[in-house]
């Protein structure tokens, strides 16, 4: 069966829309713009975006994904069949406040197309019919697709960059493969080791946890390599600017 696609509201899908069309603006050469021999950018596989806590992946097996938190929604941009990058909207609340976040050009964005099409591939959804979401877990710098149905969940964990091997992608906990579905509990135990040795970190630093990377501006990328996803279109919003939804 084909995944299940949740749609936004309008207000999100023409936010995302108008953002991508102002990043990937095609120049214009003697007056005529490139978009005339040039396909346009399009958005697909719209999906929620959850974000979980560190506190929540120490419990390893007994993490429950009821503690995730929507905070928006993500679309993958593609031109020409090929994946180049990712924009998301966010909005905490559904129907709430809609609010242009920042447009990812890099390993995440591809990651995601990937395990899609890996995804797609397993019995369970030959099966089933499942929900696309992605969850990411921000103090880890770890990101999953999310398939959720009714009586069952499956984390696929999303590669950052080219996979060393083939499986291994740079920055994965050990023992984690990118592309392989796992069921919660023995995916949040198998981040459980590294999200323990962040905690003492933390503590003994008495530094919070630091949030997601991946929306790092390309001024910052130029300064030090990128662990991640690649350059960061920053938040600039649309001229329609602060929205809120229908």
């Amino acid at each position: 069966m084909p995944l299940i696609i949740r749609k936004p509201s309008k207000t999100v899908v023409a936010i995302a829309e108008a953002a991508v069309n102002d990043a990937f603006a095609p120049p214009e050469i003697g007056g005529l713009e490139l978009a005339a021999v040039a396909a346009r950018p399009t958005l697909s596989e719209p999906h929620p975006v959850y974000n979980i806590g560190l506190d929540e992946v120490l419990k390893g097996r007994q993490a429950n994904l009821s503690a995730a938190q929507q905070t928006g929604w993500r679309y993958l941009v593609s031109q020409g069949g090929n994946t180049l990058a990712a924009t998301e909207v966010d909005q905490p609340r559904s129907r709430g406040e809609a609010l242009f976040s920042n447009i990812s050009e890099g390993g995440f964005a591809m990651g995601t197309s990937a395990a899609i099409v890996a995804a797609k591939q397993f019995d369970e959804l030959k099966q089933g019919a499942y929900e696309l979401r992605v969850l990411r877990i921000p103090a880890l710098y770890v990101m999953a697709l999310w398939l959720h149905s009714t009586g069952q969940d499956l984390l696929i964990p999303i590669s950052s960059g080219p996979a060393v091997g083939g499986t291994q992608s740079p920055g994965t906990p050990e023992g984690v493969v990118v592309n392989q579905k796992y069921d919660p509990g023995d995916f949040f135990q198998r981040l459980q080791s590294q999200a323990e040795v962040l905690a003492r970190f933390e503590s003994q630093s008495g530094n919070a946890v630091a949030g997601a990377p991946a929306t790092r501006s390309r001024k910052a990328a130029k300064k030090s390599a990128p662990r991640s996803s690649g350059a960061v279109k920053k938040k600039k919003p649309p001229q329609s600017g602060r929205t809120r939804t229908e």
